[in-house]
């Protein structure tokens, strides 16, 4: 049945609104773009914001923030930290707590340009060098219960944002 306006009539309600017809492809290709939009990330984050996730570790995008996630790695046995390829560069809050990390690679937060809470507490970390802590808007950072015996000169340099240790 037309509806007055080259569209044809779907169904129609009491009020005699026109619903027009899509046809089965279109439905489809409307539904595909809007996923692919839903799941891509920022420009160069190789897709989800929350991808990759490093194994065993839960990943989940960090509240009404839409391209920010929190990664959570606590109390699964880590030995050493997960590889900084293994994060997604969209993480704002990293939780390595409770487990068997004895040292930190410098390379692991320089590419979390956006993580505001890092908690490590309960490992077994003793050294924190130089440049481990090169996240500008870090503002939540927590080592307590490590075995910590030596804190290289200039460690919180870029941790200017600071609020809570």
């Amino acid at each position: 049945m037309p509806c007055g306006n080259g569209q044809t009539l779907l169904s129609k309600r009491k009020h005699g609104v026109c619903v027009p017809r899509f046809s089965f492809l279109s439905g489809v290709l409307v539904a595909l773009c809007c996923l692919e939009a839903w799941g891509s990330g920022p420009p160069g984050d190789g897709g989800g914001s929350c991808s990759p996730c490093p194994v065993n570790c839960s990943c989940a995008p960090a509240g009404p923030q839409p391209q920010s996630c929190v990664v959570n790695c606590s109390n699964i046995g880590l030995e050493r930290a997960p590889a900084a390829a293994d994060i997604p560069r969209a993480t704002t809050v990293l939780d390595l707590s409770k487990n068997h990390i004895s040292s930190l690679d410098t390379s692991l937060l320089e590419r979390l340009t956006g993580l505001q809470e890092l908690y490590l507490q309960g490992n077994r970390i003793n050294v924190l060098p130089r440049g481990v802590f090169c996240c500008g808007p870090l503002s939540i950072l927590d080592l307590s219960n490590n075995l910590i015996t030596t804190i290289e000169e200039r460690i919180c340099d870029n941790l200017c944002n600071l609020t809570q240790m």
